[in-house]
């Protein structure tokens, strides 16, 4: 089996017994309940093969979030979020292109809302440019920037 970071785990008993443990382990994690509650969301309003995209696509985006990033926020405003990324990163004139969008969440418009202004860029992967570009927002007194998702 290929997780999303490309890590392979065979089909062995030992495997399907270390999942069984980690399933337990995260049964009490707050930030799973929640993402769990953004993946229901998901599974109510998509269908067929975007629902299960789209649900990998915001169990990787939410994985590396801290669990304080998570908390207070609604369901819905996680899902929007996430979601809008989603929608946004499909369509990309070719694989050498970046997209970049910068908005003012609004729910009519987006889906979703928020009082922060918010920065989407989808790029190929290159050494040191998220990093760069997460030091030039920080410059500039941007003070909220979440990690971004790197779906290996």
């Amino acid at each position: 089996m290929l997780t999303a970071k490309g890590q392979c785990f065979g089909s062995g008993k030992q495997d399907r017994e270390k999942g069984k443990l980690d399933m337990k382990a995260r049964k009490d994690d707050p930030k799973r309940e929640v993402i769990d509650k953004v993946v229901e969301q998901i599974q109510q309003r998509l269908k067929g093969k975007m629902a299960k995209d789209a649900e990998a696509f915001v169990r990787l985006f939410y994985k590396d979030v801290p669990p304080d990033d998570v908390a207070g926020r609604s369901i819905d405003s996680l899902y929007g979020a996430a979601l809008t990324l989603y929608k946004f990163a499909q369509k990309r004139p070719s694989a050498d292109a970046a997209k970049i969008r910068v908005y003012n969440p609004d729910l009519e418009e987006h889906g979703w809302k928020s009082d922060h202004t918010v920065i989407e860029m989808i790029n190929t992967d290159m050494p040191f440019l998220v990093d760069s570009v997460t030091s030039a927002l920080h410059d500039l007194s941007l003070i909220h920037i979440s990690e971004p998702t790197r779906p290996y």
